[in-house]
């Protein structure tokens, strides 16, 4: 499948670049490593400690992940063991796609995750997009917001797809996955006059709502956190017989 994003100008160059000389375009591999996962709750005091013994690494999986706030749960991040080769881990210039059921997208440049002292691996229900060097700096959040755009308009492609099913039943059936290759391949076509302007346009609202989210998710934290204080406040009692 092959999108066309147009950004309009009177009497602009254009040039076309397919996702793929942006962005490297890869699945996780979780499938790959299913048969090291570290058991969470055990009973039994050695095996507690052959866990702690054992060196570990964190997966990120579509149930550690809040699609809204484009942030990471850390505590829902899913054990391994550290496998002999460690895929690539993930980072803040990632920008990350679930591959199963209705295609959504997360910058992680927004998730505020410390990527460099905490490594996370991607599960294959994921696909991660990573920029190239042709993507500067201070351009990333402008492209990261591109591929934002082109994934509404897969989405809408997917439904119209679901829509020209058969019956409601063949709907149900029916999965949709998202391939490497229908991302690396879908081609946007950007100016080449006034491209600097539009990326410090975008960059200006991108730094405010970067600091406003920043200051709303320390107040979201003091908040809980004075909720588990309140909680020291109260004694709970429950009787379920009652």
């Amino acid at each position: 499948m092959i999108l066309n994003l147009f950004f309009m100008f009177s009497n602009a160059a254009t040039n076309k670049y397919l996702i793929k000389d942006l962005f490297d375009v890869r699945q996780g591999k979780l499938a790959l490593l299913q048969d090291k996962v570290v058991p969470n709750d055990t009973n039994d005091a050695l095996d507690n400690e052959k866990v702690q013994e054992t060196k570990t690494i964190d997966v990120l999986t579509l149930n550690s992940i809040n699609w809204e706030l484009a942030t990471i749960r850390k505590e829902l991040l899913f054990k391994i063991t550290e496998p002999k080769t460690i895929p690539q881990p993930l980072t803040a210039n990632d920008f990350i796609i679930n591959r199963v059921g209705q295609t959504k997208g997360c910058s992680l440049l927004e998730s505020n995750f410390d990527f460099e002292n905490h490594k996370v691996i991607p599960s294959h229900h994921f696909l991660v997009l990573t920029p190239r060097t042709i993507i500067q700096p201070n351009q990333l959040p402008f492209f990261h917001a591109v591929v934002d755009v082109f994934l509404t308009d897969l989405v809408k492609a997917q439904k119209n797809d679901q829509d020209k099913s058969e019956s409601n039943i063949e709907k149900k059936q029916k999965s949709i996955y998202v391939t490497v290759k229908e991302i690396e391949n879908i081609e946007i076509e950007l100016p080449s006059e006034n491209f600097d302007l539009l990326i410090s346009q975008y960059n200006q609202y991108y730094t405010m709502y970067a600091a406003s989210y920043k200051n709303f998710m320390a107040s979201k934290n003091n908040l809980e956190n004075h909720k588990l204080e309140l909680s020291k406040f109260f004694k709970k009692e429950f009787d379920w017989n009652k």
